[in-house]
């Protein structure tokens, strides 16, 4: 059961309330109004889905990039068909490797153009009989101009015995005109002195000079004739007694 109003409160059927005139509006005037903001929201909507492309509203709506032109490439055109027959392709050879540049051996030292090497060998038969040979050696300090040594060695026999000999000297040659030369000497001999029972050294100074002619690309045959000028006592040579010597030479 409903409580009564207390009293003194008007009930609602008893308030008469005054509306303004505004507020007093006719429902067949709202609804014309409702359905306009009703559409007015669509649209509105519908612009935010989407956006403006006709360029008609710029400065709100950011214009789309033109779109870039497809870059299209034209295959070259195919090469004609061979007619007749087909040439035969040649295989490259392969590169060969370049060779090698090889140094010359290098050469011996006899083999240096300086040197030179002869030597004289001497027979003599009759009362005495004797075989020697002296072996040399030289080296040119200038074309013209060489120096150089010999060892020797002599073997002497005669009716009462026999006896050897040997030594070793020092010599130079000075290169003239036409295969002919100059020629000095320094040379020691050991001799056994005949009648002393011993052997001692000789020594002997030859000048003289010589001439040489080529037998081959590097040989040549010499003779030459020298002078004993230091006439030592035991010496076999006597005052200008000449001392003729002939033998072969190779680079001389």
């Amino acid at each position: 059961m409903r409580e009564p109003f207390p009293p003194g409160v008007p009930r609602a059927a008893d308030v008469d309330v005054d509306l303004p005139p505004e507020v007093n509006v006719k429902p067949h005037v709202l609804v014309p109004i409702l359905v306009c903001a009703l559409v007015a929201c669509a649209a509105v909507a519908t612009a935010q889905t989407h956006p403006d492309t006709t360029g008609t509203h710029a400065d709100t709506t950011l214009s789309a990039p033109p779109p870039v032109p497809a870059t299209t490439t034209t295959a070259p055109p195919a090469a004609p068909a061979p007619t007749g027959t087909t040439p035969t392709s040649t295989a490259t050879p392969a590169t060969q490797a370049a060779p090698t540049t090889q140094s010359p051996p290098a050469k011996k030292w006899y083999q240096n153009e300086r040197l030179y090497f002869g030597g004289t060998a001497t027979f003599s038969f009759g009362s005495t009989n004797s075989i020697a040979i002296y072996p040399m050696m030289g080296y040119k300090l200038t074309p013209r101009v060489s120096f150089g040594g010999e060892v020797g060695y002599e073997h002497v026999s005669y009716s009462s015995g026999s006896t050897n000999n040997y030594g070793f000297g020092l010599f130079s040659r000075q290169m003239l005109r036409r295969g002919f030369y100059g020629y000095e000497e320094y040379k020691m001999v050991n001799y056994e002195i005949p009648g002393l029972d011993r052997r001692d050294w000789v020594p002997f100074v030859f000048l003289g000079g010589g001439m040489t002619r080529p037998i081959g690309p590097r040989t040549s045959i010499y003779a030459e004739v020298v002078f004993d000028v230091l006439q030592d006592d035991h010496s076999p040579y006597g005052d200008w007694e000449p001392i003729v010597t002939v033998g072969v030479g190779t680079g001389f």
